[in-house]
């Protein structure tokens, strides 16, 4: 499986090719530096409108899920319930007043990387 200028996967049956692409895939979602929101989950209710900061590459686990790190999150978080943010959500989120759940510390992060399109 390949695009015009990656190769993703390369296997002999369909089913190996698919498992491999969406490994390949999956380890390359997010990377240090992405600003992401939680949905799908009840976190993603808990900290409605907020956007993250991700500190580690997207890695697989022993379960074979990919989780990574976000800044101000205790633990690591499974990649599955996670997105890229939109510019919307970035800049709803930097106008916004601080919310209890929030830290100055983290916004100021998001303001020094976030360059918008």
């Amino acid at each position: 499986m390949r695009d015009q200028q990656n190769v993703y996967a390369t296997a002999f049956y369909p089913q190996q090719a698919w498992h491999d692409a969406y490994h390949q895939l999956a380890a390359n979602q997010f990377k240090v530096g992405d600003l992401l929101v939680m949905v799908d989950c009840y976190e993603a209710e808990v900290h409605r409108n907020r956007i993250w900061l991700c500190r580690h590459n997207a890695y697989q686990a022993s379960s074979g899920d990919y989780w990574t790190f976000l800044q101000g999150f205790s633990g690591a978080f499974v990649c599955e319930y996670l997105r890229k943010a939109t510019d919307e959500e970035i800049q709803a989120y930097l106008h916004a007043e601080l919310s209890p759940r929030d830290s100055a510390e983290n916004k100021a992060s998001i303001e020094k990387i976030y360059k918008p399109c």
